[in-house]
């Protein structure tokens, strides 16, 4: 969805479609505000998939701007040619079983990957890569930069229009002083985005493709 329909729906709810109280660089900034809180919220919001190129060794980090792996797809031999799949292994078994599998023959297929929560940019692959392997990840990107002169589109699903409304709302409406009834405002806006985030991940989930009963 392009930005400039945001506008045009943020400024009919605030009834300030010409930009008498807030002008259209703090409309702007809090519409990109909401797709940076709200992949924060849902990393999988700001999904990207791309093939990527290894540094040689095991310890790797996604590319400028991703914030969180989801996951390591397959290699991709060139950079055009599937490969052979790769698959999550837990660290702690990993190193408990071969602990010297960080100091083994570089290679330019990868068969294993380990990932910690605790550190969402960086993950490990086995065996150590060699430079410019190729291999296909998922992983979770920041939105922009946005040159507005061109027009641009949001980053993030449409299906996340409502959710980045109710953000730039709460942003704008909580200008006021506490004791007023536009903080009161704010603070409704707030707890609806934060409904509608819970309510679609509750759904994501009944929905998975892990999960058969919603097939019977």
């Amino acid at each position: 969805m392009k930005f400039t329909e945001l506008e045009r729906m943020v400024g009919g709810v605030l009834n300030d479609s010409k930009h008498i109280v807030w002008t259209q660089d703090q409309v702007r900034d809090w519409l990109v505000d909401a797709e940076r809180v709200t992949i924060a919220a849902r990393a999988d919001a700001g999904a990207v998939t791309e093939t990527v190129q290894l540094i040689p060794g095991t310890r790797q980090e996604l590319p400028l701007g991703g914030i969180k792996l989801l996951t390591v797809i397959r290699n991709m031999g060139s950079g055009s040619v599937p490969g052979v799949a790769i698959r999550l292994v837990d660290r702690g078994i990993k190193d408990e079983s071969d602990p010297n599998w960080h100091t083994e023959a570089a290679s330019a297929v990868i068969y294993e990957y380990t990932f910690d929560d605790r550190i969402p940019a960086a993950y490990f692959v086995s065996p150590p890569a060699l430079a410019n392997t190729n291999i296909q990840i998922e992983y979770s990107k920041e939105p922009g930069p946005y040159d507005f002169s061109e027009n641009p589109d949001t980053t993030i699903s449409d299906i996340y229009t409502p959710h980045m409304i109710e953000w730039a709302l709460y942003r704008c409406f909580s200008r006021s002083d506490e004791n007023t009834p536009d903080y009161v405002r704010s603070q409704a806006h707030y707890q609806r985005w934060g409904d509608m985030l819970r309510l679609k991940l509750n759904s994501d989930i009944n929905v998975s493709p892990k999960q058969r009963g919603h097939l019977l």
